[in-house]
């Protein structure tokens, strides 16, 4: 072998010493495969999905809270409460009841509890509110925590029906607040508009004071 061929030999063995076989299948070990950039988009428009499916959920929440029908539905949850709450009224001497026109005061018991009710209307905030209290609470002279019930009230008012006593006999009574001295009226007269025109009204007979308790 002449001198040429031998320089050709050595150049074409040190070519084949840098070469690198390809992996099986002829892919290359550098850069995203196909089938890595196919998993990338799945799970891109998995997440993409999950995003819109919540923000979508969120807008149809957000939707139904500020709607006049859920405003509505809410008032009539509520007032059926307050109505569940009033037939349930509790004579209980240290805790009174107390009724004005724009708010009521009274007792109820419930998992072996003694609570202070409240009631209350907001002329400037447009809202009614309520609070709940334990005897024990009302002892130590905590302050009620109000917390809004019903938003967008135009106008409400309760009124009083009932008989209390004095030294000439008994006293029919139907005005705007009731007395605390006087015990526990025999009806509330409830009256709610909403700002969407809706109008309640109920008259909630009080079971304690018809049982012929305070002719005792």
């Amino acid at each position: 072998m002449n001198k040429s061929a031998r320089v050709l030999s050595q150049g074409i063995g040190k070519i084949s010493l840098r070469y690198k076989r390809p992996p099986k299948g002829g892919l290359s070990l550098t850069g995203f495969t196909f089938i890595e950039m196919m998993v990338v988009a799945v799970l891109t428009a998995i997440i993409g999905l999950g995003l819109t499916s919540t923000f979508q959920a969120g807008m149809n929440v957000w939707k139904r809270v500020s709607s006049p029908r859920y405003a509505h539905r809410k008032a009539v949850l509520e007032l059926e409460r307050l109505f569940k709450e009033l037939r349930s009224v509790y004579f209980y001497i240290p805790l009174k009841f107390f009724g004005q026109e724009d708010r009521i005061i009274f007792v109820n018991v419930g998992d072996n509890q003694i609570y202070h009710i409240q009631y209350y209307y907001s002329q400037k905030d447009k809202c009614m509110y309520r609070s709940r209290r334990t005897k024990q609470e009302v002892v130590r002279k905590v302050e009620p925590v109000l917390r809004k019930i019903i938003t967008g009230v135009k106008s409400f008012s309760f009124s009083y029906e009932g008989v209390y006593f004095t030294r000439q006999g008994p006293v029919y009574w139907k005005g705007s607040y009731w007395k605390t001295r006087w015990g526990i009226p025999r009806a509330v007269r409830v009256v709610l508009t909403l700002e969407d025109g809706s109008r309640f009204e109920k008259n909630v007979l009080l079971p304690i004071a018809n049982s012929g308790f305070w002719a005792r």
